[in-house]
Order: C-alpha cells, then sequence, then structure tokens
C-alpha cells in the first residue's frame, strides 16, 4: 500500500494524540500513587480557600 502525504501526516497526528493520551493516564497514576492522603486533604482545603466560601453560595 503507497501512503500519500495526507494520510501519512494523518497517520503520525493520530500516533502522537495516543501517545499523548497514554503519557497524561500514566503521568496521573504516578501522582496518584505518589501524594498520600494529608497531601491531598491539604491540597483540597487550600484550593477551597483560594476560590473562597462565595462560590458555594447560590
Amino acid at each position: 500500500m503507497k501512503w500519500n502525504w495526507r494520510e501519512r501526516k494523518k497517520a503520525l497526528d493520530d500516533m502522537k494524540e495516543q501517545i499523548i493520551s497514554i503519557a497524561s493516564v500514566m503521568a496521573g497514576k504516578v501522582v496518584a500513587a505518589s501524594i498520600d492522603t494529608s497531601i491531598q486533604d491539604s491540597l483540597i482545603d487550600e484550593t477551597l480557600k483560594e476560590m473562597g466560601e462565595s462560590t458555594w453560595q447560590s
């Protein structure tokens, strides 16, 4: 099968997107595994304080 330029570019772009997707999932798993619950709680509290209480009020 002979590839034309557009087909090859599309295949390469698709492959790059798949690699990025896999890398993102892997990075998320590494981060999740390396953060203990006390750090998670601290990050959540800090984020909520930064957002302010008015964000959650109607």
